[in-house]
């Protein structure tokens, strides 16, 4: 595996792209393991990298300057949507792309099904990432761009992270250093009459939307229309045991029921209690959500080398919004059981 640091060899990864090969590249979210989302060959190496099942469909990154309905259809990436759509859209990229925002849109010709799950909706996003922006800007097509880990595990927020992850199965990745938000993308799927369903919670939240004016429905389904709506996803080999901040930060919490165990304890922010265990991490030092955000995925994925029996990871209290609410969401799945 080659580890891309300078202009020729991100040409080579250019080129490889060209030629159908996936080459894993860093957004401001986590990173993705990218192919051609024109190339049934291609997306079909993506799933087969990451042993995702095929009813999960993948996200598809453009580059800023293709940020136009018109060219969008045009190019066959979307169908063409109501006027309603359309002003739904301008409104939110307008505010939000590039950025960390997905958009769910009638999917056009030149996507595969493949990519859409057979779904007739596909999921576009800008990322504000420069080195993504410098790749996409110049590829004749879009990347097909899930996170670059195997299927349900810990996504990759560092070039480390996707060397650990998938070693030998492909054969570039572009290091751009740690990402700057750390979680993936919210999901918004725009509907005819334009209102939206938030699929998936991210750094863009609820309140950031309806700020617009912008009127958003109850999700309404179980099935799966975008990436990240699996109960269980995110998982560490070791088994998390959540609680929430209201709970442990009660004067009176011990921590009596694991009095056998060695037990880890990773909090959001500082925390202080006198029986606090002597293996223990705070993802913020300095209170912020941001860090919190940041640091999430890679102290979940430095978990399983601790030495301990038992982690308690406290998480945002049940009725969390905004970017707590997304952070909720991952611990929620990320201590799923699979079985």
């Amino acid at each position: 595996m080659i580890q891309v640091l300078d202009e020729t060899q991100i040409d080579i990864a250019i080129n490889a792209l060209k030629n159908d090969e996936l080459c894993a590249i860093p957004t401001e979210t986590v990173y993705g393991l990218a192919g051609n989302a024109f190339s049934e060959i291609a997306v079909a190496k993506i799933f087969e990298a990451k042993k995702r099942p095929f009813f999960d469909p993948l996200i598809v990154h453009l580059s800023s300057t293709e940020m136009n309905i018109a060219h969008l259809v045009e190019s066959g990436i979307l169908s063409p949507l109501t006027p309603a759509q359309e002003e739904t859209f301008k409104t939110l990229s307008s505010h939000f792309s590039p950025g960390p925002l997905t958009f769910v849109l009638p999917k056009g010709r030149n996507i595969p099904d493949l990519v859409t799950a057979g779904l007739p909706t596909v999921g576009i996003r800008f990322p504000s990432s420069q080195l993504a922006g410098k790749i996409l800007s110049q590829l004749p097509f879009p990347l097909a761009a899930p996170s670059a880990n195997r299927f349900g595990r810990i996504s990759p927020t560092c070039a480390q992270d996707v060397i650990d992850e998938l070693k030998t199965k492909i054969s570039y990745v572009l290091d751009g250093g740690s990402c700057s938000v750390g979680i993936e993308s919210t999901i918004v799927k725009i509907n005819p009459d334009a209102s939206i369903q938030i699929l998936r919670p991210g750094k863009i939240t609820l309140k950031n939307i309806k700020d617009l004016g912008i009127e958003v429905m109850s999700s309404g389904t179980h099935s799966i229309e975008a990436p990240g709506q699996l109960n269980s996803h995110y998982a560490p080999e070791k088994k998390l045991t959540l609680i929430d901040t209201c709970t442990l930060r009660e004067p009176n919490f011990n921590f009596s029921e694991f009095e056998e165990k060695k037990i880890g304890l990773i909090t959001l922010f500082p925390f202080e209690h006198p029986n606090k265990p002597s293996l223990y991490v705070s993802l913020s030092k300095n209170g912020k959500l941001d860090e919190v955000s940041r640091n999430l995925f890679s102290t979940l994925r430095s978990l399983d080398s601790l030495d301990c029996d038992v982690i308690q990871f406290e998480t945002p209290s049940p009725n969390a919004e905004g970017l707590e609410h997304a952070i909720l969401n991952r611990l929620n799945r990320a201590a799923s059981d699979p079985h």
